[in-house]
């Protein structure tokens, strides 16, 4: 039996870099719900490196959330694509708080606006 794609070893990978190189679009649809979009591989090395996956799923279906049935392949743009063919672009990154559910300590020997200090740095 043939060993799928993402269970290759690593150096066997088309990753982002080389799809940019080719010119080449990621297109991602869902089989389930078939909506279809399609990305610039310049925009996706932003977010996830220069070295991920160019096949990877990345993200969920948005309209029916399903990953497992998320389609990634590569299209090389045609002539008769130019002014018909919708991409989504990258706008920007939004920066969020990071949060963490810790249980609270009943500690009478410290105040109570004290801030225990984080494990990561």
């Amino acid at each position: 039996m043939p060993v799928p794609y993402d269970k290759q070893k690593p150096a066997n990978r088309y990753t982002l870099e080389e799809a940019a190189r080719y010119r080449n679009l990621v297109q991602h649809e869902c089989v389930n719900c078939q909506r279809r979009v399609i990305f610039l591989p310049l925009d996706l090395i932003e977010l996830f490196g220069p070295d991920a996956d160019a096949y990877a799923r990345h993200w969920a279906c948005s309209t029916c959330g399903a990953i497992d049935h998320v389609r990634v392949t590569l299209r090389t743009p045609q002539t008769e694509d130019v002014a018909r063919l919708t991409v989504r672009r990258l706008d920007r990154i939004k920066q969020v708080p990071v949060w963490r559910d810790e249980v609270m300590e009943f500690d009478t020997t410290r105040p109570v606006a004290q801030r225990r200090p984080s494990k990561g740095g």
